[in-house]
C-alpha cells in the first residue's frame, strides 16, 4: 500500500496580503525603532544669565546663529578650564576673561573673550595649579605686548 500525500492546500490571496503585510509592519516598526536609539539628544538651554551667555555679549555676532556658536565656544573653554582649575568656579573664569578684557581695553587694546580663552589654553602649563588667575594675566600681558 503506498502512502497518499495529501494534496497541500492552496494559499489564499488573502492570507498571502495579511502575511506581507505582517512582514512589512515589523520590518518598518525595526527600523523605526532601531534609529531612535540613534537620534540626537537635544541641546541643552543654556540661561541667558549664565557666564558663558553673559561673556558672549562681548563677542561679536552680527547673527543669532553666531551669537549662539559663540556661546558654545565659551562653554566649550569654561568646560576645559573649570576641569584644569578646580579652585575657580565657572562665575570667576568667566570673571578672570571679563576683567582682561576691560584692563585691555583700557590699554586701547580691543579684544575678545575668545582672545583671552585662547591665550590661557595656549599656556603650556595650564591646569599645573588650582587656581587660573596666573594664567589669565600672562595671557592679558601677551596680548597686551603683541598689539
Amino acid at each position: 500500500m503506498a502512502h497518499e500525500h495529501p494534496q497541500p492546500k492552496p494559499v489564499r490571496r488573502a492570507t498571502l496580503i495579511g502575511v506581507c503585510l505582517f512582514v512589512l509592519v515589523l520590518v518598518v516598526g525595526m527600523e523605526v525603532r532601531g534609529n531612535a536609539g540613534t537620534a540626537r539628544p537635544p541641546e541643552p538651554t543654556i540661561s541667558p544669565r549664565s557666564p558663558e551667555a553673559r561673556l558672549a555679549g562681548l563677542e561679536p555676532a552680527p547673527t543669532a546663529a553666531a551669537g549662539a556658536r559663540a556661546v558654545k565656544r565659551l562653554s566649550a573653554f569654561l568646560d576645559t578650564l573649570e576641569a584644569e582649575c578646580p579652585a575657580n568656579s565657572r562665575r570667576e573664569l568667566a570673571a578672570l576673561a571679563f576683567r582682561g578684557v576691560q584692563e585691555l581695553g583700557a590699554r586701547g587694546i580691543s579684544a575678545r573673550p575668545t582672545d583671552v580663552f585662547n591665550g590661557v589654553m595656549a599656556q603650556d602649563d595650564t591646569g599645573s595649579t588650582a587656581r587660573c588667575g596666573p594664567y589669565f594675566r600672562r595671557s592679558v600681558a601677551k596680548l597686551a605686548s603683541e598689539r
